[in-house]
């Protein structure tokens, strides 16, 4: 059984709605949640858009590989409407988009996934997401906690 840390977001349509389906959606088909962060509104980043994100951090118990775990998470977005992943710098408004952002202290990497999330650490929502559920969560890449890491981007 693996931790599993995910980040949930959504800028078109009912977020809210999307968000709650996309929780289902993972209780039945990924595994166990087991905590859940505040959902927070979000500018998008990387792109332009009038569309906020809505943002939400989950702690998930699993069986699954995290390349399951992928499979299993993009069919969902699909399900949700997504018609575009993002790509070299390209970015879109997406109903759902689900990052696998960390796995406890595993390292991950090949063509199409990298673990921990490589942006997570730059991204204040997502590591203040995750210090909210999982303050003392390490980074097994920089060896900071997540409470570090958040403090760390405050102080920028």
């Amino acid at each position: 059984m693996r931790t599993y840390y995910l980040g949930l977001g959504s800028n078109i349509g009912d977020t809210q709605h999307y968000l709650s389906f996309a929780r289902e959606a993972i209780s039945r088909h990924v595994g166990e949640i087991t905590k859940e962060s505040a959902v927070i509104s979000t500018e998008p980043v990387g792109f332009e858009s009038v569309n906020t994100f809505s943002n939400q951090v989950i702690e998930v118990r699993s069986n699954l590989s995290p390349k399951e775990i992928l499979r299993e998470t993009q069919k969902i977005e699909w399900e949700l409407g997504r018609t575009h992943k993002s790509h070299g710098g390209t970015h879109y408004d997406r109903t759902m988009d689900i990052d696998i952002i960390l796995c406890g202290s595993m390292i991950y990497s090949d063509e199409e996934l990298i673990i921990p999330h490589r942006e997570f650490r730059t991204r204040a929502f997502v590591v203040d997401l995750l210090a909210e559920i999982a303050p003392e969560l390490v980074d097994p890449v920089t060896g900071k906690t997540m409470l570090e890491l958040s403090e760390r981007l405050k102080n920028k």
